[in-house]
């Protein structure tokens, strides 16, 4: 095992502490992680987790939101551009109306 899949495991671990020098330690040891495999005195940070989870989820709201909102104002642009087109043509044909009209 490497030391970043290590420290993976420590940064979820309640024991984990944090050295200037040495970065992620464990709080017990305070020393940097050297287990092989698991760690004996792992323990999970079930608050942690969820709160990971909790910012993870808001974070994927916010990006469908935004989504949404780029949906719904790419609609209303060609609403508008359609609108603006149609209100073109209509005033073009009454004024083509209105000359021929005259032209009588």
């Amino acid at each position: 095992m490497i030391q970043a899949e290590r420290l993976k495991i420590c940064a979820t671990c309640t024991n984990r502490s944090f050295h200037r020098d040495l970065g992620t330690v464990c709080n017990l040891t305070s020393q940097v992680p050297s287990f092989l495999h698991t760690c004996p005195d792992y323990t999970r940070d079930h608050y942690l987790i969820q709160s990971k989870q909790v910012k993870e989820h808001e974070m994927l709201e916010r990006k469908q939101g935004l989504w949404k909102d780029l949906g719904n104002a790419s609609l209303g642009l060609v609403l508008l551009i359609l609108g603006s087109l149609t209100l073109r043509g209509s005033l073009i044909k009454k004024g083509g109306d209105l000359i021929s009209k005259t032209m009588k």
